[in-house]
C-alpha cells in the first residue's frame, strides 16, 4: 500500500495554485507591454498616413495650380491679389484661384479643404513684390494646410513663370 501512494505522488500532473496564479500574472504583463506596443505602432501609422495624405492633396492642388497658370494666354492675368488671382484659362474661359472659409476653390470647385493659408504674390523681373499686372514675371503661389489634431501643418510653395511671360521678353 505505501508503494501505492509513493506512485501515484510521483504521477501527479496537476498544477499548484501558485503556479497558475504566478502564469496569469506573467500573461497580464506580457499582454500589458504587448498592447502598449501595439497602440504606439497604430498611432505613428495614422499619423503618417494622415500626413500622407495632407501632403497628397496639397501637392496635387499646387500642381493644378502651376499647371493652369503656366498656360495663362498673353493678356490673360486679370487680376492677383494675396488670396485669389483671376485669369483666363488656356480655353478662353475667365476663373480664378481662391481662398475662402479653410478651401481652396477653382471657380465653383473646390481642390482642397482644410487650408490654413493660400497666398499668390506676383513678382517683377527682379523678384520683388509688385502688384502691377503689367509688372509680373513670375507668381509665387503657397498653400499651409491647416493642421490636424496635433499634426501640425504643411507649407508648400512654388514660382510659376507663365509661358507667355517668358515669350514676351524675347519680342
Amino acid at each position: 500500500m505505501w508503494h501505492r501512494l509513493k506512485k501515484l505522488k510521483l504521477n501527479n500532473k496537476g498544477f499548484t495554485l501558485v503556479e497558475v496564479v504566478l502564469f496569469i500574472v506573467m500573461s497580464g504583463i506580457l499582454l500589458g507591454v504587448t498592447t502598449d506596443i501595439m497602440v504606439g505602432q497604430v498611432e505613428a501609422y495614422s499619423f503618417l498616413t494622415n500626413r500622407q495624405n495632407a501632403l497628397s492633396d496639397s501637392r496635387y492642388a499646387l500642381s493644378r495650380i502651376s499647371n493652369d497658370l503656366l498656360r495663362i494666354p498673353t493678356g490673360g492675368l486679370l487680376s492677383v491679389s494675396s488670396s485669389q488671382i483671376d485669369f483666363i484659362d488656356s480655353d478662353g474661359f475667365s476663373t480664378s484661384f481662391n481662398f475662402n472659409s479653410g478651401e481652396l476653390r477653382r471657380g465653383a470647385e473646390t481642390l482642397l479643404e482644410s487650408v490654413a493659408d493660400f497666398q499668390v504674390l506676383g513678382l517683377d523681373q527682379d523678384g520683388n513684390e509688385t502688384a502691377t499686372l503689367s509688372d509680373i514675371k513670375k507668381l509665387r503661389v503657397t498653400i499651409v494646410t491647416a493642421p490636424v489634431a496635433s499634426e501640425g501643418s504643411l507649407t508648400l510653395s512654388t514660382s510659376i513663370t507663365p509661358r507667355v511671360f517668358v515669350y514676351n521678353s524675347y519680342e
